[in-house]
């Protein structure tokens, strides 16, 4: 018949199909995922799915009962960043359902599908690069459990660079824990009260980066002057604030086609049937954030006010 147009939920009906996939995260507002976000979506629309976006919080409770709902009202897939990369009951329960699932910078096993960020390569580079400059005393800040692939790569990477010159990073300078704005505030603050203060500091999440800033202010210093840092990420704070920061980065875009196509490749049958691992690399942004430095860290405390600023 001329004209004519298929209609997506009868379809639906007669196939059992819902036309629907999950995304599934810790944090929706993340500058990592958010970025991700909307080219999974456009990429999923044109190949007919509608994307359902859900977040956990960091609550292992919450991701399972999403999953479950996901589950339960008929998700066709799901692109998921598991809390946890091993032991995860969410994802167990995905198997055991039989749900098409590609993970987002988690890698699982060699079982399902992945699309993966280099971390391991991108805080190297980063790494060499502050070393090359002459900084000694450098600061690994970052976010996430030691059980997940990209905090051991970061520190491998970190740890491969110092041993590169023959050196051995202060294990005082390694804050791995740091969760928020605020507790990166006052983490970086603490680096900075010590007799040998870190001369730069790699922060290693997108959202602790104004906590990490802030507190180089607080403290009296300035960048690149008196620290120099790199930032994980390329988010606006980064690019658009003064200094603009030099950035470890990846293809976000990139990051989303690529998820988005494993998924519906897996959902139609059409892919390979051994589950594709797929490892993004990393580039090195050069900005205004880093500089030369022949100080080893000895440095008194800059003045600053007798009372912390609220957060």
């Amino acid at each position: 018949m001329l004209g004519y147009q298929p209609n997506a939920m009868a379809r639906g009906m007669r196939s059992g199909a819902s036309g629907l996939v999950g995304c599934l995260v810790s944090d929706i507002a993340s500058p990592l995922y958010a970025a991700v976000v909307g080219t999974l979506e456009t990429t999923l629309r044109e190949r007919g799915y509608t994307l359902v976006l859900a977040s956990t919080q960091g609550d292992a409770e919450l991701e399972l009962k999403v999953a479950t709902q996901f589950v339960e009202r008929r998700l066709e897939g799901m692109v998921f960043a598991p809390l946890q990369e091993s032991d995860s009951r969410a994802m167990a329960m995905l198997r055991r359902a039989g749900m098409p699932v590609v993970t987002l910078d988690r890698w699982i096993d060699d079982a399902t599908d992945c699309v993966l960020i280099d971390h391991r390569q991108g805080v190297h580079t980063a790494t060499r690069h502050l070393l090359s400059l002459g900084h000694r005393r450098v600061a690994f800040v970052t976010i996430g459990g030691a059980a997940l692939r990209s905090s051991q790569g970061r520190e491998q990477g970190f740890r491969d660079a110092f041993a590169e010159f023959g050196l051995r990073p202060d294990e005082e300078l390694f804050c791995r824990e740091t969760s928020s704005v605020d507790a990166a505030f006052s983490t970086t603050l603490s680096l900075f009260e010590g007799s040998q203060p870190p001369t730069a500091i790699l922060c290693l999440g997108t959202r602790m980066l104004g906590g990490v800033l802030r507190a180089i202010r607080y403290s009296g210093r300035s960048i690149p002057a008196d620290v120099s840092v790199i930032c994980l990420g390329d988010n606006d704070l980064a690019k658009y604030g003064e200094p603009a920061m030099t950035t470890v980065r990846w293809n976000a875009d990139e990051l989303g086609v690529l998820a988005a196509g494993l998924l519906a490749d897996r959902i139609s049958h059409s892919g390979p049937e051994r589950a594709k691992k797929v490892l993004m690399t990393t580039e090195l942004v050069l900005r205004e954030s880093t500089a030369q430095t022949d100080r080893q860290g000895v440095r008194a405390p800059a003045s600053a006010p007798n009372r912390l600023p609220q957060p």
